[in-house]
């Protein structure tokens, strides 16, 4: 016999429950709406987020079926939710006979109450319900602070020992219906002021008069199941919390949140309150949600194999094996220092594919094709490809017209085959074209899809760029799988492949990925161009930035071919400036590089501005937005500093003037600085400071050299020294 792990009241669910599960299996395929809050989720406090909703929409149903349909719905919700209980007075004592001051709202409602007609049982209904309103604020009461219910104000005695006295006055004479709600809320009164005993002891005296399939007779359940569970008896309160969970749909979730076996003993009483087979299954039902799913389906299976319930087992237990593959999955993929991955048929665990393969081919379940698409997905996982198609192609002949079922084979199948392989299979690429179009389409027409399909898609994909990869295919990886960094990106030859590729593909699978790659030819002749560009080549990096339509028209948000001692990039988007483009940054690129030539003064100024312009087109510089692709290519940025340094010491060397010679050296030495930072493997690593050395003996004689020394704390710092 299975023994269930001690667990705090209301805290519910196994720990799979908290785990985000990278699934590929559609638990929908069971088709049953009502069990979905109890699929495998890291979202399962969501389940019951409605239920109060739910709750007051149901007992508007009975009441309007009470009266016949007579009252209009929204004067019943006016009269049960919103009016205070001195209206409700008001209305009541306006229909006896006895004066009172009502306001229009009341007025309004008693000339539809009096329409109907039946004054004496609208009567009997208005005392109902202003004892309701008068026992809502002591079953409602909210903690002064956080969640914990010792917070709460006391109750007053009195005034419970008044109301349940009233509550059996105004019992005598009612009908069933509006007795039943008498009695409710007497246990409401019991449970919410600690009377847990009583509130026993009333709901077993009185459980034969809830005889009505409603509302009132599964709250009362459901309360006296909380009293049970507050004294400790825990048998009995998980029994009257499995009967609320089986027959009442609205407080389903909030059943199984409740549902707590503390021991082997309380389990085996609360098994024996069972009446019949059903209410087995069900408790049996409730215990795999909660702990052990693979047991509950053999004991299920033992009681009833044609059962309703064991669907959702058998499909938690699925993606239960998908949180702990993924995680192995993980292991293979990421590599790890800590854990070693297991292989993957000790991770969907032998035992377990036992057991569920021993009913799906015994065959008398209710729906055997969902057993045998849910076996067919454990060995695909496991990665035993044959003997998974012989399981899922039995769920495809045995599932026809069932479009979930149809459509998890496919993608069950999908995985089987790419989890299988061991290199690249060209004889595959035509299906693997074919099926991953149709995933494409189904996540766009199937509403239950959600993003299984988008995980497989993405799964099998990095599997199969790896493996291409692996046969040096870099291309076709790359395209299976982007890599917004990868070195094919960072050289025009790389590049030229790609877009190559993408203009000759022939054969299904080539033309498929060449459809669904992310880069349009505008974003790839922009990489092109970047290429171009970070290399020195100013003439081609134009030419391409060319073909890149709107792309080369983005402003940049500062000058680019302004500089200073302190940096504050902040600062120069702030300050009046030209507007550059891409376009127009590297025609002005061009000019300089022309005007650079020679020694004299205006080729040295040339030569300054070419080499700024090269600086602030970097991750230091001011107008980084040069870099920025749709794809982020160059994650932290571009740091090629080298042509910055290169034209500010040709402008250094081309000027006589030597306060601009001093200015130069020093951006130089900003270069050098930048450089260094991506060189170096540690803080402590020695910096260059050689450009610094030649400032400080050199031109500390310039006004420029005292601007340096006011502005730059690095440098002031390094001729203290």
């Amino acid at each position: 016999m299975f023994v269930c792990p001690r667990a705090s009241h209301a805290s519910g669910g196994g720990y799979c429950d908290d785990v985000y599960c990278r699934s590929f299996f559609m638990p929908e395929i069971i088709r049953s709406p009502l069990e979905e809050p109890f699929f495998l989720s890291n979202m399962r406090l969501y389940a019951y987020k409605d239920e109060a909703n739910q709750l007051q929409e149901i007992n508007l149903d009975e009441w309007s079926a009470y009266f016949g349909g007579a009252i209009s719905r929204l004067a019943l919700s006016s009269l049960l939710y919103k009016m205070p209980a001195t209206d409700v007075a008001a209305l009541s004592a306006s229909l006896s006979g006895s004066p009172a001051a009502v306001t229009d709202e009341v007025r309004a409602l008693r000339t539809v109450l009096l329409k109907y007609g039946r004054k004496e049982r609208i009567v009997k209904a208005l005392e109902y319900l202003l004892f309701a309103k008068r026992v809502e604020p002591i079953a409602t009461r909210q903690p002064a602070s956080g969640w914990d219910d010792k917070q709460l104000e006391p109750v007053d005695a009195s005034v419970v020992r008044d109301l349940l006295e009233r509550a059996e006055r105004q019992l005598r004479g009612a009908d069933r219906f509006i007795s039943q709600r008498y009695r409710f809320q007497v246990l409401r009164l019991q449970y919410y002021s600690g009377q847990f005993e009583a509130a026993q002891r009333y709901f077993e005296q009185n459980s034969g008069t809830f005889v009505d399939e409603n509302s009132v007779k599964y709250r009362s359940m459901s309360l006296a199941a909380g009293a049970y569970y507050k004294d400790k008896k825990y048998g009995r309160a998980n029994y009257l919390f499995s009967r609320v969970f089986d027959k009442f749909p609205q407080l389903k979730a909030s059943s199984y949140f409740s549902f707590h076996p503390m021991e082997d003993a309380d389990w085996r009483q609360t098994l024996s309150l069972a009446k019949n087979t059903r209410e087995k299954e069900v408790l049996w039902q409730l215990l795999g949600i909660y702990a052990n799913g693979l047991e509950a389906i053999e004991q299920i299976y033992w009681l009833n194999p044609r059962s309703r319930l064991l669907p959702l087992l058998l499909v938690r237990e699925v993606n239960i094996v998908e949180t702990d593959w993924s995680s192995n999955r993980d292991l293979v993929e990421n590599g790890s220092t800590n854990r070693q991955p297991r292989p993957d048929a000790d991770v969907v665990g032998p035992k377990r594919l036992e057991r569920l393969k021993a009913i799906a081919d015994a065959g008398n379940t209710d729906q055997p094709y969902l057993w045998q698409v849910s076996v067919g997905h454990l060995f695909a996982l496991a990665g035993d490809r044959r003997t998974a198609e012989q399981y899922i192609d039995a769920a495809e002949a045995g599932a026809r017209g069932v479009v979930e079922v149809q459509t998890q084979v496919r993608m069950s199948r999908l995985l089987a085959r790419v989890n299988s392989m061991k290199a690249v299979d060209r004889s595959a690429e035509t299906y693997l074209a074919a099926e991953y179009q149709w995933l494409e389409q189904t996540t766009r027409r199937l509403p239950f899809y959600g993003n299984r399909g988008a995980h497989l898609a993405q799964w099998t994909r990095e599997r199969l760029s790896r493996l291409y990869a692996e046969a040096h295919d870099a291309v076709r990886a790359l395209l299976l799988t982007d890599d917004r960094e990868s070195s094919i990106y960072r050289t025009v030859a790389g590049i030229d492949s790609v877009l190559a590729f993408t203009r000759t593909a022939s054969t299904p699978f080539d033309r498929w990925l060449a459809a669904t790659y992310q880069y349009s030819v505008e974003e790839l002749h922009e990489l092109r161009a970047l290429n171009f560009l970070y290399a020195g080549d100013l003439t081609n990096a134009l030419a391409e930035f060319k073909q890149t339509g709107e792309r080369a028209s983005k402003s940049l948000p500062a000058d680019p071919f302004a500089v200073q001692i302190r940096e504050c990039w902040e600062c120069y988007e702030r300050l009046p400036h030209t507007t550059y483009t891409k376009q127009s940054f590297v025609e002005r690129m061009i000019a300089l590089s022309r005007g650079s030539q020679g020694r004299s003064e205006l080729a040295a100024r040339a030569s300054f501005e070419l080499a700024t312009g090269f600086l602030n087109m970097t991750r230091y510089g001011n107008s980084r937005p040069i870099y920025w692709t749709p794809h982020n290519n160059y994650g932290w940025g571009r740091t090629d500093v080298g042509l910055a340094e290169r034209y500010f010491l040709q402008a250094y060397d081309q000027s006589s003037d030597r306060e601009f010679k001093t200015k130069a050296l020093f951006m130089a030495a900003k270069a050098e600085q930048d450089r260094y930072y991506e060189a170096r493997k540690k803080d402590t690593d020695p910096q260059p400071h050689s450009h610094f050395r030649t400032l400080g003996a050199s031109f500390s004689d310039t006004q420029y050299y005292q601007e340096i020394i006011r502005e730059c704390g690095r440098f002031k710092k390094f001729v203290q020294e």
